[in-house]
């Protein structure tokens, strides 16, 4: 039980020494990306590899990347939206999406353990859904230095 603990504290290490690093840079969306792109490397490998292990090695690694990036998050979406109205719908819209994909995703999960016997397809969807978020960061980047998206 004491294992279960090991990579979310390790992505608690990660995310603090991200989000101090991403402070120092003064750079956003390159901090998000890069654990996105971890994350979806070491998950993508966790679902390939059979040795237990050296899975949850890249299971650790998955989850630290995720940690790192999802700390930094936030920032994009709060200095796009500074002062603005129609920031609040802004955030709201994010949090549905979130709070959808977090009642769907399990059950697409079951669904893929159920049809195909083992995690791995589920933990590939897991790593394709990290690069779609690297793209989409990536694509809406960074707001410029004092200037709000209207």
């Amino acid at each position: 039980m004491l294992l279960t603990m090991v990579p979310f504290a390790v992505g608690t290490v990660t995310l603090l020494l991200n989000a101090a690093r991403s402070d120092r840079k003064q750079e956003r969306s390159w901090h998000i990306i890069g654990g996105f792109l971890v994350g979806a490397l070491d998950l993508g490998s966790t679902g390939l590899i059979s040795d237990p292990w050296l899975g949850f090695v890249a299971l650790t690694i998955g989850i630290a990347g995720l940690c790192a990036a999802t700390g930094l998050f936030w920032s994009i979406p709060t200095g796009m939206f500074r002062g603005l109205a129609h920031a609040a719908a802004a955030f709201t819209l994010i949090n549905v999406v979130g709070n959808v994909s977090g009642l769907v995703i399990p059950a697409v999960i079951v669904m893929l353990r159920v049809a195909t016997g083992d995690f791995s397809s589920a933990l590939l969807l897991l790593a394709g859904l990290l690069l779609i978020s690297a793209a989409l960061i990536r694509i809406v980047g960074e707001p410029a230095d004092g200037l709000a998206v209207a």
